[in-house]
C-alpha cells in the first residue's frame, strides 16, 4: 500500500507525462515530481543539494531524452522497465523494514539506491 502523498506524486507524474505527450513514464519523471514535495525538498536541501538547479536540469534532460507520442489522444504512456524495477525495490524496502505503507521518502530512497541515477544527477 502507498501513502496518499505518494499516490499524489504518481498521479501528478502521470498528468505531467500526458500533458507533455511523453511515450514513457520514467524514473526521471517521478524524481522530477518528487522535487516539488516539500518534505523531499527539505531532505535534499539538508544533504546539500541545490534542488532548484537539480529540478531545472532534470526538466531539460527529460525534454531532450524522452520520446514523445505523435498522436497522444490514442496512446497511453508506458511505464519504463527501470521505473518498474525501482518501484519493486521500493516495495521490497518497505516490506523488509516491517512497514505496511510506502511514503514519498521510500520512493526517494529507491531512486537514490540506483547507482546509475544517483551518479547522473547528484554526483557531478
Amino acid at each position: 500500500m502507498v501513502s496518499q502523498e505518494l499516490k499524489e506524486i504518481f498521479t501528478k507524474t502521470l498528468q505531467y507525462v500526458k500533458e507533455n505527450n511523453y511515450e514513457y513514464i520514467t524514473v526521471e519523471h517521478i524524481f522530477y515530481i518528487l522535487l516539488e514535495d516539500s518534505y523531499i525538498v527539505s531532505i535534499l536541501t539538508d544533504l546539500g543539494v541545490d534542488v532548484a538547479s537539480l529540478s531545472s536540469e532534470l526538466k531539460v534532460y527529460i525534454q531532450n531524452h524522452t520520446p514523445k507520442i505523435e498522436q497522444a489522444e490514442e496512446n497511453e504512456p508506458i511505464e519504463s522497465v527501470v521505473l518498474s524495477s525501482i518501484i519493486d525495490n521500493m516495495i521490497n524496502h518497505v516490506q523488509n523494514s516491517g512497514k505496511t505503507i510506502a511514503f514519498v521518502e521510500d520512493m526517494l530512497i529507491a531512486i537514490l539506491s540506483d547507482k546509475n541515477l544517483y551518479s547522473t544527477y547528484l554526483l557531478r
